[in-house]
């Protein structure tokens, strides 16, 4: 069993960053550091970012919420789900986003929506997750005609996921 850590204390997600850096990029190091008030970035919208901890309390990887518009949780985004290396194929992923989506619907949230790297993200993971392909960033940013997305969603090659929720 998985426990989830909520805090913006920067300095518990080192271990993280530094195991994630060929994951996740240098992209993930500025979303954490914004996370944390390191840097600015953050606005008013809806931001959760836990570390994920094995049953010992051993950091184990990192998963979040987010929101891309204030007072408005009724579409959420996973933000940076990740397990490290060497504590993969193991159920935490499959823990912690099970967690993730019971707090999403404990805030409204009607869909769960995720990007993932087209060539070597889990997109096979989250099919069996329930979640379904919605297209390429380009073609969601060019169907939503949202400027928040152009923000928040740059690589235009990445694929868009949606998992509806019930209630």
């Amino acid at each position: 069993m998985i426990h989830l850590k909520n805090t913006q204390d920067v300095h518990e997600y080192r271990d993280i960053l530094e195991g994630f850096q060929s994951t996740f990029g240098e992209r993930h190091w500025w979303a954490i550091l914004a996370y944390c008030n390191v840097i600015l970035g953050r606005d008013n919208t809806l931001w959760l970012q836990y570390l994920i901890q094995d049953e010992e309390f051993n950091t184990i990887g990192t998963c979040g919420l987010f929101s891309m518009h204030p007072d408005n949780n009724e579409e959420l985004w996973l933000g940076w789900l990740g397990i490290l290396e060497d504590f993969r194929h193991q159920n935490y992923a499959t823990e912690a986003l099970f967690k993730m989506k019971e707090l999403a619907l404990s805030l409204k949230c009607k869909r769960l929506m995720l990007y993932t790297d087209a060539k070597t993200g889990p997109t096979e993971f989250y099919k069996k997750q329930g979640f379904s392909v919605v297209g390429t960033v380009k073609e969601f940013i060019e169907s939503r005609k949202d400027p928040a997305l152009h923000r928040e969603l740059p690589e235009l090659t990445d694929i868009v996921m949606e998992l509806q929720l019930q209630s």
